[in-house]
């Protein structure tokens, strides 16, 4: 209320609701003070008339987005992961893009390893002569490794759709592909919400043309396909 008097505009009626609202998002008294402190610097009026003080421009100087605006972000920020994480991680291997972890050089001066990466040893192992010494290496713990970051189903199922990780190996070629990354990325709850609601059988075809990485175009030709090659 003291920064809506401030700001000269009239919140009574609804603030009960901005309130709860505001209560339900996760944030402290500090951040939701600090947002209303950058209302009341940043938000102005026109033409004479007291600026307009509502629940969505607290939240977003509070760092809190929904709607359009939310999923924006969110595709950008999704963008960037997969993108760095193809440039690490992504790796040409047996005929197919796959993500692996990324090791580092071994320390040169490591007592175990002697700067080799690699740890021999020595283990039983139960053969059919009887048992036997086998000699076994293991990486050697000095060897810095930069494991697959986490990533949400969602960016999962777009990478997949888009071809697979090979489509952001050498993104520097491929400009075309950042824009095709966040109409997926935007399409993708409606497209959920399409695959619950189908019938049982034509769900489950939905989920493996999705796995092989058919975006909604190509599963519709791929129906009409079928149909074509079918008997009589």
């Amino acid at each position: 209320m003291r920064t809506a008097d401030a700001m000269g505009c009239d919140i009574s009626a609804g603030l009960a609701v901005m309130t709860a609202d505001i209560a339900r998002q996760p944030l402290s008294i500090e951040q939701i003070a600090r947002a209303l402190e950058r209302c009341r610097l940043e938000m102005r009026g026109t033409n004479g008339f007291p600026p307009r003080l509502t629940t969505p421009d607290i939240l977003e100087r509070a760092g809190i987005f929904h709607g359009e605006e939310a999923t924006k972000l969110e595709a950008i920020a999704a963008w960037d992961l997969v993108v760095a994480v193809a440039e690490v991680h992504a790796r040409w291997r047996d005929g197919s893009w796959v993500l692996t972890r990324r090791v580092g050089p071994p320390a040169p001066d490591c007592a175990e390893c002697q700067g080799q990466g690699m740890i021999m040893g020595e283990k039983v192992v139960e053969t059919i002569h009887g048992q036997k010494p086998v000699t076994m290496a293991r990486e050697c713990g000095c060897k810095p490794i930069t494991p697959i970051p986490d990533m949400s189903q969602r960016i999962l199922d777009v990478v997949k759709r888009m071809g697979g990780w090979g489509t952001f190996a050498e993104i520097d070629k491929h400009h075309f592909v950042k824009k095709q990354f966040a109409a997926e990325f935007t399409a993708w709850e409606k497209v959920e919400q399409v695959r619950l609601n189908l019938p049982a059988n034509e769900g489950r075809r939905l989920d493996t043309d999705l796995r092989h990485g058919l975006s909604s175009p190509k599963v519709e030709l791929a129906g009409v396909r079928e149909k074509l090659l079918a008997p009589g």
